[in-house]
């Protein structure tokens, strides 16, 4: 595919209604690992961006393969950061991606950890474009949180 449209989406979407089984679990990293790219791009473009975060939260929560598309994902959601980020992206898709993290957040520890370090990853290498996004009061949040639980 040269690139990723609304009726691309619709039909993934369509598959991911009922709940995946673990006799599937091949069959859909594969499906994953073919189409993350456009996934995450569709996090870029305000036509698609709600549609892409429901797509991930299905996958994210699949537990048959959620470790493997945690870390499958770790190099394209930092693109991801990076391209919403830029100065010309559209606010919809910043306020989506913020909501998909606050949606998933309180869900697991392992979202937890995921989120922080993709974030946190993200803040060191675009240092500019974190301070000015919709991201900073939500990392705070996190690091205040982890400070709390940390054992002393």
């Amino acid at each position: 595919m040269d690139s990723f449209e609304k009726e691309h989406i619709d039909i993934l979407r369509a598959c991911l209604v009922k709940e995946l089984e673990e006799k599937d679990k091949d069959r859909w990293l594969k499906i994953y690992d073919h189409l993350k790219e456009y996934i995450f791009l569709s996090f870029c473009d305000k036509r698609l961006c709600d549609f892409a975060s429901e797509i991930l939260k299905k996958l994210f929560f699949y537990k048959a393969i959620q470790d493997e598309v945690l870390e499958k994902s770790k190099k394209i959601f930092l693109n991801a950061l990076r391209l919403l980020y830029k100065a010309d992206s559209e606010e919809e898709c910043r306020s989506n991606l913020l909501n998909f993290f606050e949606d998933l957040y309180p869900e697991d520890k392992k979202f937890r950890d995921y989120f922080y370090r993709i974030i946190k990853e993200f803040s060191e290498k675009h240092l500019k474009m974190f301070l000015e996004s919709n991201l900073v009061d939500f990392m705070n949040r996190i690091s205040s949180e982890r400070r709390s639980n940390f054992p002393y």
